[in-house]
């Protein structure tokens, strides 16, 4: 899957849910995952799966489910323009990951916030969420879901405390330009 046969996981992870229409944690996260890959060439299919994935999580009380179903679903408003909304995604999925006790997805919805804030061209807030999620990074467990969320434009690489923290200390070099 993560060397270049994403259609083949993306199919695979579909005829999977072909086959299972009841709600379950194991179906929420074949969601998230046809979501993920899915955003790359098909758009609409990702919506679909991430508006299901987020319905199934949220029936379940399964809100670390919930929070990155959120994550995903911020490339919606935020193609069309509507970064309030978007930022709003964001924002609640940071709330809810913080309750539920998913550093991970934490990091990334603050993350995310960071670059809707340089998209706004807040720098001071770019910098102060940047550096809050940095300080978080070391609390993330290293089989945490969240660490292969879409962010800042990059795919996070693997849960190597070290190539986590090189990757985040990086992104600083947008906002000093």
């Amino acid at each position: 899957l993560w060397h270049s046969h994403l259609g083949e996981g993306l199919g695979q992870l579909e005829r999977v849910l072909a086959h299972t229409a009841d709600p379950s944690h194991e179906r929420i996260e074949a969601l998230l995952g046809a979501a993920a890959l899915s955003v790359r060439w098909r758009f609409r299919e990702s919506e679909r799966h991430v508006d299901r994935a987020l319905a199934d999580a949220r029936g379940l009380g399964a809100d670390g489910a919930v929070s990155r179903a959120l994550l995903l679903s911020t490339g919606r408003p935020w193609c069309r323009g509507e970064i309030t909304t978007a930022t709003g995604y964001m924002a609640d999925a940071r709330e809810i990951a913080r309750a539920a006790g998913h550093i991970g997805t934490e990091v990334a919805a603050i993350l995310m916030l960071a670059t809707a804030a340089t998209a706004r061209q807040d720098r001071d807030d770019a910098r102060d969420l940047l550096a809050e999620a940095d300080a978080l990074v070391p609390r993330v467990p290293d089989d945490d879901p969240a660490l292969c969320l879409y962010t800042l434009g990059a795919w996070m690489p693997t849960p190597r405390r070290g190539a986590l923290r090189l990757m985040w200390n990086e992104t600083w070099v947008v906002f000093e330009d």
